[in-house]
């Protein structure tokens, strides 16, 4: 500020001048994206009148320059002395906002494939098809203030793979009990050299057994079953019956081979072994008969054979497996071992059944007898062991 004074006779004057420069108007930081709202005018400078005041410069308010999202605020307009009327200072409107970017594209889901399913053991079952994958869609993209673009949806998951199925089962289901039958025939009196009264009948009259076994499995279709039969048995000639093993029959201790498949049965008084196989639940003519104590053609004589036979043969779903023994003067050969004759029985023969499934009876005892008075009297057994079951090609 200037003093001045002045003398002008007695007066004396004092002019005071006051000199200030306009405010300039302050510039905002720049705003984030989104919307920018606009800056503020700047407000007009307010001058104070003089006499003859010159007029107030006004310096408008620098513009705001536009924030990402909020607009820079518009400098305020600068204030100087007024002239005759100040007049406003005058700013520009801040520049918009830019718009904010448009939110991340979401990831696709990811699928977990099923499982593989597990193999069956005896009769399993299929394995379960895998579930396909949940697929996790990606997360939409916010979008920015000012018009961003949204987000592209992730893309769903792969289905899982299917799971492989189980391995199919066993069939050995289908022939019921005849897996794991023990036949037993047990002496009727305490014997007589090598020979004893059979029990179900009286001396000189014939004596059958029969016993039926139902075959599962699909009507009509052929199955291939394998069998290992031991046991103490007498040997018999059979008519046209083609034998497994050729030759003169020899004793094995641990049991021979005395199998024939067909042939008819001559009238002798030795026992029969049979299995017959029907292609009908009930009645009609076997299709196929096996022997299992067939002697080599020489003469019948009082001698027990021990019997181990592993033997596959083919039956017929719907139809039946027939177990056969036909007594003509019910009499039976002891369980004597090796030789033949009418001396006193003195070497009785057992033989394991241990590891068949089924096992034999825990009643089962060896070398078989009968019991009460009879117990002294060795007699014959049969045991069934199914060992495989199989559709034929």
């Amino acid at each position: 500020m200037r003093i001045s004074l002045f003398a002008s006779g007695s007066a004396l004057f004092i002019l005071a001048i006051a000199s200030c420069q306009p405010d300039s108007g302050t510039v905002s930081t720049p705003g984030t994206g989104g919307n920018a709202a606009a800056g503020t005018t700047g407000s007009g400078g307010s001058g104070t009148a003089g006499t003859t005041g010159s007029g107030g410069s006004d310096t408008a308010g620098t513009t705001g320059s536009g924030g990402s999202d909020t607009a820079g605020t518009t400098g305020s307009g600068g204030s100087g002395p007024a002239g005759t009327t100040g007049s406003g200072g005058s700013g520009p409107a801040g520049t918009t906002g830019s718009g904010g970017r448009g939110g991340t594209t979401g990831a696709g889901g990811t699928a977990t494939a099923g499982t593989t399913g597990t193999a069956g053991s005896s009769g399993g079952r299929g394995g379960t098809t895998g579930a396909g994958g949940t697929a996790t869609a990606g997360t939409t993209g916010t979008a920015g203030s000012s018009g961003g673009r949204g987000g592209t949806t992730g893309t769903g998951g792969t289905g899982g793979t299917t799971g492989t199925a189980g391995t199919g089962g066993s069939l050995l289901s289908i022939v019921g009990a005849f897996d794991g039958y023990l036949f037993t025939a047990p002496c009727g009196d305490g014997g007589t050299g090598y020979d004893c009264l059979n029990t179900g009948c009286t001396n000189g009259s014939p004596k059958t057994v029969t016993m039926d076994f139902p075959i599962g499995g699909t009507p009509g279709t052929n199955y291939n079953i394998t069998i290992n039969a031991k046991g103490v048995v007498e040997a018999k000639n059979y008519s046209g019956c083609t034998r497994s093993v050729t030759g003169n029959l020899t004793f094995n201790a641990s049991g021979g081979d005395l199998w024939c498949q067909g042939g008819t049965i001559p009238d002798s008084t030795y026992n029969t072994y049979e299995i017959n196989v029907y292609s009908a639940a009930t009645g009609g003519t076997p299709v196929q008969v096996y022997r299992l104590n067939a002697r080599d053609g020489t003469s019948e004589a009082h001698q027990s054979w021990p019997i181990n036979e592993t033997k596959t043969f083919s039956v017929v779903g719907g139809g039946r497996i027939q177990w056969r023994v036909y007594d003509s003067n019910c009499r039976q050969i002891m369980n004597c071992g090796p030789g033949a004759g009418s001396s006193t029985c003195m070497a009785p023969v057992t033989l394991s059944v241990a590891g068949a499934t089924p096992a034999a009876p825990a009643t089962f005892m060896q070398p078989f007898r009968g019991t009460g008075a009879t117990a002294s009297a060795y007699g014959q057994w049969v045991f069934i062991d199914v060992t495989n079951v199989v559709a034929a090609p």
